[in-house]
């Protein structure tokens, strides 16, 4: 997710992310990230999407 998805600052856009986010589920894609961060981190960063 470093460098792909987060920012240097270990966040993300989130506007373009709500905007990315309705595109996918028109189109029946699902968003499933891929990271060695910890279990908590990934958490968080999850609970932040889906309050979309």
């Amino acid at each position: 997710m470093d460098g792909t998805f987060l920012n240097n600052k270990g966040d993300f856009n989130r506007e373009l992310f709500k905007e990315t986010k309705k595109i996918m589920k028109d189109k029946g894609a699902v968003f499933a990230p891929c990271t060695g961060k910890q279990c908590e981190r990934i958490e968080e960063l999850m609970r932040m999407i889906s309050g979309f």
